[in-house]
């Protein structure tokens, strides 16, 4: 039996390789999915699955298929709201202009992702979100130097 995620192998979370992952993947012929995301709120399972579900090879490699999964019923409430108004479960930001290095696109995303996040803990503080403090979020990024970006920004 193997039970992988392949997602985190993808990222290499905690060490994880995705070609360990896809060889192991093929070396068995029953493969099983969660079909239930236990802690997400509806609107963000949606997303993602409308997301990933766009191309056949999401994740780079057609060895990985992306899976459609539920919301659990018991987060059907799950709402993040500004304001009482809901806000999106997903935003995708885009930098305008012709081009830009890297380096200057993940400045700015970093930049868009903070003023974002400060002005959803100001609204906490307001009591215009239900939000207590700074772990309310969580910023993943792949490298050290986008995380101090961000936390720069």
């Amino acid at each position: 039996m193997l039970i992988g995620d392949p997602k985190q192998a993808i990222y290499a979370f905690r060490g994880a390789d995705i070609f360990t992952y896809m060889k192991a993947r093929s070396e068995v012929s029953a493969h099983y999915t969660l079909d239930t995301n236990w802690r997400s709120a509806p609107g963000m399972v949606n997303s993602v699955n409308k997301l990933f579900s766009q191309m056949n090879d999401a994740f780079m490699f057609r060895d990985i298929p992306f899976s459609p999964v539920k919301f659990a019923p018991r987060n059907q409430s799950l709402q993040f709201k500004v304001n009482d108004a809901p806000q999106p479960a997903m935003t995708l930001w885009l930098m305008e202009g012709e081009s830009c290095g890297s380096g200057d696109y993940q400045s700015y995303m970093a930049q868009v992702c903070a003023t974002q996040i400060r002005d959803w803990l100001r609204a906490g503080q307001t009591g215009d979100a239900l939000l207590t403090n700074g772990d309310s979020f969580a910023a993943r990024s792949r490298l050290g130097y986008q995380r101090v970006g961000a936390q720069q920004a």
